[in-house]
C-alpha cells in the first residue's frame, strides 16, 4: 500500500522556510473536517506543526473533535521526536475509515506539546476546509506563501458608535508576521441605508446573508430593492437565483438579457464562470452551493455517476422553481422542523436537476409503490413527535436521502415532513377532543411551542384548537 503523504520524509522541499528540527504555531485559521457529509472536526484553535522534510500538519485540540465518532485501535507506531502514536478509526454511520487520525497521549519532552491534540489523514477524509475554502492534499507553509481566504466569521465594523459594515463572509488576508486583515465586500455593509460617501455609484435597497444551521454547504442571500453599479463577478460555487421584480441588465455566456423582470424568473449560473450584472431595484432570493455537495446529489438522484452538472439554459421562466427557492429561504428562517426544511431542499434541486440539466432522466411515475415508502410510513407513525432528520428515515429505508424525498412526494402525494405534520395534527384532534389544554396537546404531539401549533391547526382545519375543543366537547 502507498503510504500517506502526512507519513513520507519528502526532504527539505517538503519545508522550505525550516532548515532544521520543528515549528509549533497558531496557523490562525479556522478548519473543519467533513467525512460522510459530518463535520468531524471545526476549530479556531487549530496548531501547525512543522517538521523538517515533511509535510506541514494540522493538530486539533480534542475538545473541538467528535471524540464519539471516533474508535481507538490498537494500532501505534514511533518516532524519535514525538514518541508513540495512537491511532483512531472514524465511523459515521455506514461510512468507516481505519486508522484515519492519530495522536500522542505522552508525547516526548523534547517535542513539540501535542498532547491533547489530533490530526487526520487527509486522503481519509471526504474535505478539509480552511475557513469555507476546500483545501487539497495537505496544508501549506505559511512561511512562503500568503492566503486570501473566503470565511463566514462575523466581522463587523463600527464607527462612531454606529455599525457602518457587517458580514458573515469576509476575505481574509492571512500573511505571517503580520495581523490577520479583514476585507468586506461593499454591498454586505449597510451602504444605501446611511450616509457613508462612496467615491463612485451607491448601493442601495437592502441586502441579507446568511447560512442556514442545517445546510451548510448553502449560503441564502436575499435583496429587497437592490442596485447596484455594473460589475463582473466570477463564482466557484453554483449560484440559482429567483428575480421577483426590477430592472436588470445581465451578460452571460452568449446572452444578453437587459429589461423587466419577469415574477418567476430563475436563472442558473455554473462554477468558474464570469459575468455581469446591474440590478435596479431588484428584489431576488439567492442561493449559492458547493459544487462538490450538489454533484454528489446528483449521482445519487440519477443513481449514476455524473459528471460537473451542466445547465444549457441559464434563464429560466419556472415560477415553481422559484417558488420553491423563496419557500427554501422563508423556511429557513422560520420555526420549520428539520424535516420540512430538507424536504423543502431536496424538491428545489430535484425539480432543478430533472428539468433543467442536460441528459436529465424521469424517475418512477406517480401511483408507483415502493416498498420503502411503507416502511418510511410506519417509522413516521412511530415516531411523529419526534425531531426527525431525511436521514433516519434514509436509514429505515435503506435509500439515499435525495432519492426518498423524490419518491415519497410522488407516491403520497406529500413530503415527508407535511405526513408528519398531518399525523401530528390527527393526533392533536384527538387529544383536544378528550378535553386536554391546548398548550398541553402541543407539548405532546411535537410543535414547537403553542402559537406554532395554533397557526397549523387553523391552516389545516380553520378553527382555532381552543374553538375545535369547545366544540368537539360538548358536540
Amino acid at each position: 500500500m502507498k503510504p500517506a503523504l502526512e507519513d513520507i520524509v519528502i526532504g527539505p522541499e517538503a519545508s522550505p522556510s525550516l532548515s532544521e528540527g520543528f515549528r509549533w504555531e497558531d496557523s490562525r485559521r479556522r478548519v473543519r473536517v467533513v467525512f460522510a457529509d459530518m463535520t468531524i472536526a471545526a476549530s479556531n484553535r487549530v496548531m501547525l506543526f512543522q517538521e523538517f522534510g515533511r509535510l506541514p500538519i494540522f493538530y486539533f485540540p480534542m475538545e473541538d473533535v467528535h471524540m464519539d465518532l471516533l474508535v481507538p485501535t490498537d494500532h501505534y507506531t514511533s518516532s524519535p521526536l514525538k514518541g508513540e502514536a495512537s491511532y483512531w478509526t472514524v465511523r459515521v454511520g455506514n461510512r468507516v475509515a481505519e486508522h484515519a487520525a492519530w495522536s500522542y497521549p505522552d508525547p516526548l519532552p523534547d517535542g513539540p506539546p501535542l498532547k491533547g491534540y489530533l490530526a487526520f489523514y487527509w486522503k481519509k477524509m471526504d474535505a478539509l476546509y480552511e475557513e469555507e475554502e476546500r483545501v487539497f492534499e495537505h496544508a501549506r507553509d505559511p512561511y512562503k506563501r500568503v492566503d486570501i481566504l473566503t470565511s463566514s466569521r462575523h466581522v463587523r465594523v463600527v464607527l462612531g458608535g454606529e455599525t457602518i459594515a457587517e458580514t458573515h463572509r469576509p476575505r481574509l488576508l492571512i500573511e505571517t508576521g503580520l495581523p490577520i486583515r479583514y476585507y468586506i465586500y461593499t454591498v454586505l455593509g449597510k451602504i444605501g441605508r446611511k450616509a457613508v460617501r462612496k467615491p463612485l455609484e451607491t448601493v442601495e435597497g437592502s441586502l441579507r446573508v446568511w447560512r442556514p444551521w442545517q445546510f451548510k454547504q448553502l449560503e441564502l442571500f436575499q435583496g429587497i430593492a437592490f442596485s447596484t453599479p455594473s460589475q463582473q463577478h466570477f463564482t466557484q460555487e453554483y449560484m440559482l437565483l429567483s428575480l421577483q421584480s426590477g430592472t436588470v441588465h445581465l451578460q452571460y455566456r452568449n446572452t444578453n438579457a437587459n429589461g423587466h423582470v419577469v415574477d418567476g424568473t430563475f436563472l442558473v449560473i455554473e462554477p468558474g464562470e464570469t459575468w455581469i450584472c446591474q440590478p435596479k431595484n431588484v428584489t431576488f432570493h439567492h442561493l449559492t452551493i458547493d459544487p462538490a455537495w450538489l454533484q454528489r446529489n446528483a449521482t445519487e438522484l440519477f443513481q449514476r455517476e455524473k459528471s460537473l452538472l451542466h445547465f444549457p439554459s441559464q434563464i429560466l421562466i419556472d415560477p415553481s422553481l422559484s417558488k420553491a427557492l423563496c419557500d427554501l429561504a422563508a423556511m429557513s428562517l422560520s420555526p420549520a422542523s428539520r424535516l420540512q426544511q430538507e424536504g423543502t431542499q431536496l424538491y428545489l434541486l430535484a425539480q432543478l436537476l430533472l428539468s433543467h440539466t442536460q441528459n436529465a432522466r424521469v424517475l418512477w411515475g406517480p401511483g408507483w409503490e415502493h416498498p420503502a415508502i411503507k416502511r418510511a410510513k410506519e417509522y413516521l407513525h412511530a415516531h411523529y413527535i419526534e425531531e426527525i432528520a431525511l436521514q433516519d428515515l434514509a436509514n429505515v429505508t435503506h435509500l439515499s436521502p435525495f432519492y426518498l424525498a423524490r419518491i415519497f412526494r410522488q407516491v403520497v402525494g406529500m413530503p415527508p415532513h407535511a405526513y408528519q405534520t398531518q399525523l401530528r395534527l390527527s393526533r392533536a384532534k384527538t387529544l383536544l377532543a378528550q378535553g386536554f389544554e391546548v398548550g398541553y396537546v402541543a407539548n405532546e404531539t411535537g410543535f414547537f411551542d403553542q402559537s406554532h401549533f395554533t397557526q397549523q391547526f387553523k391552516r389545516h382545519f380553520l378553527v382555532t384548537p381552543g374553538s375545535y375543543r369547545k366544540t368537539a366537547r360538548f358536540s
